[in-house]
């Protein structure tokens, strides 16, 4: 038996092992699986014998990564593994394609449609780009341990930012809800919170369990002695104010005059209209990944990467193809522009405005 170390692989990898004796018998290729910390095993998913011998086994192996890992304990093998791979790595381009684009029509039009949200919504572009990229070119850097933890820590803080960034998102509309009319706005601190709290969270991590940073199976933090939680309780914190968050921008929205005006059909579709809206921002998908457990749960693995992987073409096609507001401002004037801004948004319901992309302070502040 020869005990060798396989990392997380985009492509299969073929190992070529000489036997120490010749009486090897029937030969199989495996791997310890470390997925149940509490009791590793042998497994054989992911490896096949190519060629054997009584001098040589010649074995491929397969393992792949998912964009899952980074909140799942549950390790998929097998065709989930591969197809999880491959939703990850073609999801992900796709959202990197969408970020750019938002960030150029925003830039195009920043004039008139700048705002805190919109602020924040570009950090969120920014650092999930970034992110995006960090996982793709590497996550499976494994072969080089300094790399591999190098790449682990921009992750672990890139991926918080992007959480901090979408608390920062919820608790603007929060304000935007409750107080209506903020005198001040607190951009600053929110920024300030969303780039400061992952810093502090990161270096005390490292601190702390400085090994955690990264494994012989991928570039991200050990299951062991629970490092994860440094990424996983800011993220489930998040998710928690959020949900908050919808549950009051949907009470909002119920309890306006012209909600009480609508048939069933319309007020349904005004609920849908603004989960959807809010989704990519808040990241609410993300719980899907509390419920990848086990084996049995591993549709939870597809649910949160179908959403999460492609979560920069949502917002692109949500706040630029979908929005009201860009729309409007392509092929029209700075006139236009301001009449739009202040009848629009001041004749809305403030709940709706929240939805549609501005607020009617920001309204207001176009005289």
């Amino acid at each position: 038996m020869t005990l060798v170390d396989i990392p997380t692989l985009r492509e299969p990898v073929t190992l070529v092992f000489e036997h120490q004796s010749n009486n090897t018998g029937n030969a199989s290729c495996q791997f310890i699986d470390f997925s149940n910390s509490s009791s590793p095993r042998w497994s054989e998913e992911g490896c096949r014998v190519l060629k054997s011998n009584t001098s040589i086994t010649t074995c491929s192996c397969d393992h792949l990564t998912n964009f899952a890992i980074l909140m799942s304990p549950y390790r998929p093998t097998g065709i989930d593994a591969k197809v999880l791979s491959y939703i990850t790595y073609i999801g992900c381009g796709i959202s990197i394609f969408g970020l750019f684009l938002t960030i150029i029509v925003y830039a195009a039009l920043w004039k008139y449609v700048k705002s805190d949200r919109s602020v924040i919504l570009i950090n969120l572009c920014v650092v999930l780009l970034v992110a995006y990229i960090t996982f793709l070119s590497g996550v499976s850097s494994t072969q080089n341990k300094d790399a591999c933890t190098t790449v682990t820590v921009l992750l672990h803080y890139f991926f918080l930012v992007v959480f901090f960034l979408m608390l920062s998102e919820g608790l603007n509309i929060f304000i935007a809800i409750v107080i209506v009319f903020p005198t001040k706005s607190i951009l600053v601190w929110l920024l300030c919170l969303a780039y400061g709290a992952p810093l502090v969270i990161v270096a005390v991590s490292l601190g702390v369990r400085f090994d955690g940073y990264g494994n012989d199976e991928y570039c991200w933090l050990s299951l062991r002695d629970g490092l994860i939680w440094a990424f996983v309780g800011p993220a489930l914190a998040t998710l928690l104010v959020n949900f908050v968050v919808v549950a009051v921008v949907i009470r909002a929205l119920v309890s306006s005059t012209t909600f009480v005006t609508k048939s069933n059909r319309e007020k349904a579709k005004s609920v849908v209209k603004a989960i959807c809206v809010m989704t990519p921002v808040l990241g609410l998908t993300w719980i899907f990944s509390v419920f990848s457990v086990n084996k049995e749960t591993v549709v939870f693995q597809y649910l949160f990467l179908a959403f999460n992987s492609l979560q920069g073409l949502l917002i692109f096609i949500i706040y630029c193809v979908l929005s009201k507001q860009v729309r409007f401002h392509f092929g029209n004037n700075n006139n236009k522009t301001v009449k739009y801004r202040v009848d629009h948004w001041a004749a809305a319901p403030l709940s709706q405005s929240v939805i549609e992309g501005g607020y009617c302070h920001v309204a207001h502040s176009v005289y």
